[in-house]
């Protein structure tokens, strides 16, 4: 198997920012806009992709919140204390919050769990999810692409050594996953 950086990522890429962009993936996506620039995969690839996933996770979010939320908020000490925080902003600045809170680190994925939780119809999320998940793929795919001149300078050194970079990075991204999930884990149950 060819474990070269472009062969990786062409293989990789687009699955790699779906999967990414339906959890957290800021990063991913801004690799993915990063990718683009060098000529692994296309930005309006990247960009759909992103849309994609970040709209398919958060819809799925939504509609655990909807019928699993009271449920899993009492198990939970850490998103009972988000989903008090995301409350207080729902009654304020609900049209805000919808557009932007997958632009707000900490609370993307409890906030549209909170939000099937609440008075919020199924069809407003879905077009204030639709509006804010094509600004938000675009904006940091972009911002990635922006970024991948910088990047290309750096990885003009990498390709001397990709046999041992590509997968060194991903055995250390799958250990560093894996303690983040384990620290999650035990946070959640704290009392």
């Amino acid at each position: 198997m060819d474990f070269s950086i472009q062969s990786v990522i062409e293989h990789y890429g687009y699955p790699a920012v779906l999967v990414g962009s339906f959890f957290e993936g800021e990063m991913v996506l801004v690799f993915g806009g990063i990718a683009a620039k060098l000529g692994y995969l296309k930005l309006h690839g990247v960009i759909i992709v992103a849309f994609v996933g970040t709209l398919l996770g958060d819809q799925l979010y939504f509609y655990l919140g909807r019928h699993y939320g009271a449920r899993w908020l009492r198990r939970s000490r850490l998103w009972r204390i988000r989903a008090r925080r995301i409350e207080r902003l729902l009654r304020h600045r609900q049209v805000e919050l919808m557009l932007g809170y997958r632009f707000i680190y900490g609370i993307r994925t409890v906030t549209p769990f909170v939000l099937g939780l609440s008075r919020v119809s199924p069809l407003r999320f879905l077009a204030y999810n639709l509006a804010s998940a094509l600004v938000w793929a675009f904006a940091l795919g972009v911002s990635g692409y922006a970024l991948g001149h910088v990047a290309g300078q750096l990885l003009d050194d990498v390709y001397r050594y990709q046999q041992i970079i590509v997968p060194a990075g991903l055995g250390l991204s799958v250990m560093l996953w894996w303690i983040y999930r384990a620290y999650r884990i035990r946070d959640a149950k704290l009392p």
